[in-house]
């Protein structure tokens, strides 16, 4: 793989999805058979989906909390302090 080329984040990346068989989890007829994640816009949405009787899909889009948020994340990362310096003497005690 040549180094100009990125690799893709499905569900992380501006318009890609993932999408995954929750069908396993099923306790109830009407709870959703596919879950999963999309990024529109910049905006992340979750995606709850269930099986029809005539084979397409249909489900909600539901927007993803603000701290579950692409910007949000990186804005956390950029943000978060540095680690504190070790201590300088070994024999400091450390309290």
């Amino acid at each position: 793989m040549s180094e100009e080329q990125k690799l893709i984040k499905y569900g992380e990346d501006e318009l890609t999805i993932s999408l995954n068989d929750d069908s396993a989890n099923k306790q109830e007829d009407w709870h959703r058979d596919w879950r999963g994640k999309v990024v529109v816009g910049g905006k992340l949405y979750y995606v709850d989906l269930r099986d029809k009787d005539t084979g397409w899909k249909a489900g909600k889009l539901k927007l993803a909390p603000a701290d579950k948020q692409p910007a949000a994340k990186a804005a956390a990362q950029a943000a978060a302090p540095a680690p504190a310096a070790a201590a300088t003497s070994v024999d400091e005690i450390p309290f």
